[in-house]
């Protein structure tokens, strides 16, 4: 249990360093990591944790998706022939996660299957965007923790007749290296187009409710925004809030990066912005204070308090969770 949880902590940790944490946005959240972490220890039950998120790294950059991840057989009930006889009325019952059966559930791209009846897809609400800022952060994960591996080799089982480095510099390299892995992520130096969308509210406690609602319709603009040949949208996890210089109001600002494919020369997508404010501005419990902006913000324009912003979450510690001579065997 305890490899377990530690296990978890490193890969939650990681998924808030690098913007991924939000299963509001169809990202990683914490039923699906745990799910994750639950699907590697079964298959190393005997390793230690830091061995645990390396496999994570491995086993999941790797997955053939849409190929669900179980930690648990499906209930049997979920399997039941369509023509078998039907129950006796009982009280309504959700309906198990089962893509033999139903239409929705084949549509899942990235299927993280919880463990009790009735099964359910944890992940359902991943889309191709979001997809593909997992599998980009688990291929440098992949990167990184090979790099633990060999510096970890190096520095407990030295091979005398090398030349390398002085224990204390093979310590700190291995320590740097782990480090690296839950450092920020380099979302807003790595693309040079941005779509900006602030959340602001004139109080604490209106900015949470409209906050939140305009985060559950995030998930849309999202996808819309991200056209197959045309434009790939990454979305930001990791919201900044700051308050206005006049102290009045109170802003939370979403990123979603824009890629573009070499041969657009133009595209609009004003459609998608209009639809998603014309979606969030209907809300009915929306007041007066409560306003919605977005805007395009080249990599050049971004404000001061983005990259000010870039530190290790305050909910996690700034010492990577295993120590600074871990190794992943």
């Amino acid at each position: 249990v305890e490899v377990f949880r530690l296990a978890l902590r490193a890969v939650k940790l990681w998924a808030r360093a690098k913007g991924l944490y939000s299963n509001v946005l169809g990202l990683l959240g914490g039923v699906n990591c745990a799910i994750l972490i639950a699907f590697v220890c079964q298959r190393y039950p005997n390793a230690a944790a830091s061995t645990i998120v390396g496999r994570f790294f491995r086993i999941f950059d790797s997955w053939d998706w849409p190929n669900p991840v179980l930690i648990a057989p499906p209930a049997v009930a979920s399997f039941v022939s369509p023509e078998a006889a039907p129950p006796k009325p009982q009280a309504p019952a959700y309906m198990a996660w089962n893509p033999r059966l139903n239409p929705r559930d084949r549509a899942h791209l990235a299927p993280i299957v919880t463990p009790a009846h009735p099964t359910m897809n944890s992940s359902y609400n991943v889309g191709e965007p979001q997809l593909r800022a997992i599998r980009d952060e688990l291929k440098l994960g992949v990167e990184t923790t090979r790099r633990v591996e060999r510096l970890a080799s190096e520095a407990f089982q030295p091979d005398p007749a090398a030349e390398t480095a002085e224990p204390d510099d093979r310590q700190q390299s291995l320590a740097e290296a782990w480090r690296g892995l839950f450092a920020p992520s380099d979302f807003f130096v790595r693309h040079r187009h941005y779509v900006q969308v602030d959340v602001s509210a004139s109080d604490d406690d209106a900015l949470r409710r409209w906050f939140a609602w305009c985060e559950s319709r995030l998930r849309g603009l999202v996808v819309a925004l991200d056209t197959p040949g045309f434009v790939r949208a990454r979305p930001y996890a990791t919201p900044i809030e700051r308050r206005d210089p006049n102290g009045d109001r109170k802003t939370r600002s979403f990123f979603v990066a824009l890629s573009f494919e070499g041969h657009v020369q133009h595209i609009d997508l004003t459609p998608c912005v209009r639809d998603f404010s014309a979606r969030v501005n209907a809300w009915e419990h929306r007041s007066q204070d409560m306003d919605l902006e977005l805007k395009h913000a080249p990599q050049s324009e971004l404000p001061d308090w983005v990259h000010a912003s870039q530190h290790y979450p305050p909910t996690g510690p700034k010492r990577h969770p295993f120590g600074d001579d871990a190794a992943v065997p």
